[in-house]
């Protein structure tokens, strides 16, 4: 699973998509929009031979709003915090 993020994340950094240089039995990590409201999710396969266990699921209307919350502008005086 590391080597598989580290592709991910120096594909990121190198050309801004994740995607773009990833390894080829991983994932196409997809864009988040509000149309397709879908997440990575990275797993350890069973064994090495088994290639890649991650996937990319779509997220649930109850994890969009909790998102929406802690990255709106009223957090802090909503939770006092």
């Amino acid at each position: 699973m590391s080597e598989e993020m580290i592709g991910y994340w120096t594909s990121f950094i190198s050309s801004g998509d994740p995607s773009a240089h990833k390894l080829s039995s991983s994932p196409t990590w997809t864009n988040f929009t509000s149309d397709a409201p879908t997440r990575m999710v990275l797993n350890q396969p069973a064994s090495l031979a088994d290639g890649s266990a991650s996937m990319v699921e779509t997220m649930s209307d109850v994890e969009i709003e909790r998102c929406t919350f802690w990255m709106s502008g009223n957090v802090t005086s909503q939770t006092g915090v």
